[in-house]
């Protein structure tokens, strides 16, 4: 079960990965287009902007998921790097995901919550679509790493090389 689990969160990253490298993308050929239009062609874009922003935020968003399923978000170093043995699988497994893990669900929650009050009501000002588009990017996010932290709580081992896993 643990390897179905295991190979499923990697899918899930890799797909994300893949997601915010067409961002990237996206974004890059925007800002190129809009350099190009304005600079060169003496006829600025005006969708440019609103299409580069936007795939930042959703960039900024997924990395934060793959952050959490890599642990690479934070990390207090003064307590975690002088703790050991089963002080320190408590301390990553349940303290600092447990933290992750109830900050995702409220990015999760109150990211839906707001989408759904305020991104139908406002429309984006160039493309004149909801809102609600851009506002998904937060608990979209916040799915994924509350599947993150939870997958990282139950089955990631925090043992340091050299230490043993009794």
């Amino acid at each position: 079960m643990e390897k179905l689990l295991k190979s499923l969160v990697d899918f899930m990253v890799k797909a994300l990965e893949i997601i915010m490298t067409g961002m990237l993308i996206v974004m890059m050929v925007t800002m190129f287009w809009q350099v190009f239009t304005r600079f060169v062609i003496k006829i600025p874009s005006i969708w440019t902007e609103e299409i580069a922003r936007a795939s930042f935020v959703y960039m900024a968003m997924i990395g934060a998921a793959i952050g959490v399923r890599r642990f690479t978000h934070f990390g207090m170093t003064v307590v975690s790097d002088r703790i050991r043995g089963k002080v320190r699988t408590w301390y990553f497994r349940i303290l600092l995901n447990g933290v992750v893990l109830l900050s995702s669900l409220l990015i999760l929650i109150h990211g839906w919550k707001f989408m759904m009050q305020y991104g139908f009501t406002r429309v984006s000002p160039t493309f004149l679509v909801p809102m609600a588009w851009l506002f998904f990017s937060v608990p979209f996010s916040g799915f994924f790493m509350t599947i993150f932290a939870l997958y990282n709580m139950l089955f990631e081992t925090y043992v340091e090389e050299g230490e043993k896993t009794a």
